[in-house]
């Protein structure tokens, strides 16, 4: 009896041996056959995005990527280089034809032809702090052209790397268009971040509208970044006839300008144009209890402090239907005014893009920008800031054309160089817009995706009084509470042995 159940245990050993053998085996064999990943962070931080998995799939030949990562780098720079590989590989699993090769090994000659930068990293070493050398760099190619990514950041890599495969495999870009008369500031001085970024998807044309007959019909969206000369008839009739084509035009105005602290009035007739079509930025400064941080010099101290004149939108009050804003968290507009609309023609339709909370004020007149002067004049009352006409009506002709569009935001500060400083992510609204009105979705999405921000949510002064104390108080509290039970529960538990 022993020895057959010896055999039993021997031969049922045996059989489950064989099962996990074939379990494993038939596992490894769909998983390299079905690549299959789950990425349970909020906002699919370690898994590309489905439009990057349509881009990869679609490639029609071999995109050859190389990563010019040295071999020595800091220890810190080895989880950016593990990140950086796992979203190559990412992308790899989902075509044959997007290969990576890591190149550790960089002479200076090959780095300075694709203008790598040589970085320095300060290294621990025997008790000692070197300086060392090092890249950390890309190159995609395919076919005869090739794009280079200077310096790899994990963060934006996956914008970065589709947009760059969306460049490389298109046979032509779309064209966007900068009005470059009538006062607008330049381009190369104000707009250097925004403009590096649209170069790579789009061909960017600067506009002299005076100087031309008509607009060029290949650009699909123009943008006017803040015009300060006046518009004559046969300007404003040119951008008519561009948006009758279907195409879009891009507003981003101030019509209460700030310099060095003081307001002047814009006097631009934009206006006049704008009402045409229903739509119009208020000439006054919006203030809202949700805003951001401002810092002032103050002779020879600097301060911060909370700054109306700095309205902070929130997600609850971003269009959730326009996929432009849809996933953005947060936006901060400087000195903006409120923009005001409603449909002029039937079939037109206007939406609101992004307003501000029920609590703000607006000011219209004896400007005060001091920080210590908060008090609003007014009672609160919600204002968009940025507003969308989507289908338009010539205001010259009988023609409606319902693929034009044109969006209008009531500030143009939000997006120069110098405050993208401070607020990198106001960049996303606007290239958003920009693809939104030129593109097509994909972007738009991948580039939200890499954006979460959760602000603390407004709060009345009652909850900030109880979280304050709370944090001072709460945990005395509750050991002292915690010791009461025990001690009454001591007692009950003495008691009833007596």
């Amino acid at each position: 009896m022993k020895i057959n159940s010896r055999k039993k245990e021997k031969i049922n050993l045996a059989i489950t041996i064989i099962l996990v053998l074939g379990i494993v085996i038939l596992v490894n064999f769909f998983a390299y056959h079905f690549f299959l990943r789950f990425d349970l962070t909020e906002n699919k931080s370690y898994s590309i995005s489905s439009a990057s998995k349509n881009v990869v799939r679609n490639l029609d030949d071999v995109v050859q990527v190389k990563l010019y990562f040295s071999k020595d780098l800091p220890q810190e720079y080895e989880s950016l280089r593990q990140n950086v590989r796992d979203i190559l590989n990412e992308y790899s699993n989902y075509s044959g034809n997007f290969r990576v090769e890591e190149v550790v090994e960089i002479n200076d000659e090959d780095a300075y032809r694709l203008e790598i930068p040589k970085l320095q990293f300060n290294v621990l070493k025997k008790d000692q702090f070197q300086v060392v050398n090092g890249y950390l760099g890309m190159s995609v190619e395919y076919y005869d052209r090739q794009e280079v990514i200077p310096v790899v950041q994990a963060e934006n890599l996956e914008y970065q790397l589709t947009s760059i495969l969306k460049k490389l495999t298109s046979e032509k870009l779309p064209t966007i268009g900068f009005l470059t008369s009538h006062q607008t500031p330049p381009v190369n001085e104000n707009l250097t971040v925004v403009m590096k970024d649209l170069q790579q998807i789009y061909q960017v044309r600067e506009i002299n509208l005076p100087a031309v007959e008509n607009i060029d019909p290949e650009i699909k969206t123009l943008i006017l970044v803040n015009p300060q000369g006046a518009f004559s008839d046969a300007d404003q009739r040119k951008l008519d006839n561009f948006l009758m084509q279907g195409n879009s035009v891009f507003v981003l105005q101030d019509m209460e300008g700030i310099y060095n602290m003081q307001v002047y009035e814009n006097k631009t007739n934009l206006n006049e144009w704008l009402m045409k079509y229903g739509v119009q930025v208020n000439k006054e400064l919006v203030l809202d209890q949700s805003n951001a941080v401002a810092s002032f010099d103050q002779g020879m101290v600097t301060f911060s402090v909370n700054y109306p004149f700095w309205v902070r939108v929130l997600s609850e009050n971003l269009n959730q239907d326009n996929p432009a804003v849809a996933k953005l968290d947060s936006l901060v507009l400087p000195w903006t005014g409120s923009v005001s609309g409603e449909s002029v023609f039937d079939g037109s339709k206007v939406f609101s893009l992004a307003k501000t909370t029920n609590k703000a004020w607006k000011m219209t007149e004896n400007f005060n920008l001091n920080p210590s002067q908060f008090n609003p004049s007014v009672e609160s009352e919600q204002a968009d800031l940025a507003l969308e006409v989507f289908g338009i009506k010539s205001a010259y002709s009988e023609q409606f054309n319902q693929d034009a569009h044109l969006v209008v935001v009531g500030d143009s500060e939000f997006m120069m160089d110098g405050f993208l400083q401070s607020y990198p992510y106001n960049k996303s609204f606007f290239l958003n817009i920009v693809d939104y009105l030129s593109l097509d979705q994909d972007l738009i999405n991948i580039r939200s995706k890499e954006i979460v921000i959760h602000p603390i949510k407004e709060l009345s002064d009652t909850q900030k009084q109880l979280i304050k104390y709370g944090n001072v108080f709460g945990l005395t509290i509750v050991v002292i509470a915690f010791g009461i039970v025990r001690y009454y529960l001591r007692r009950r538990s003495n008691n009833l042995k007596f």
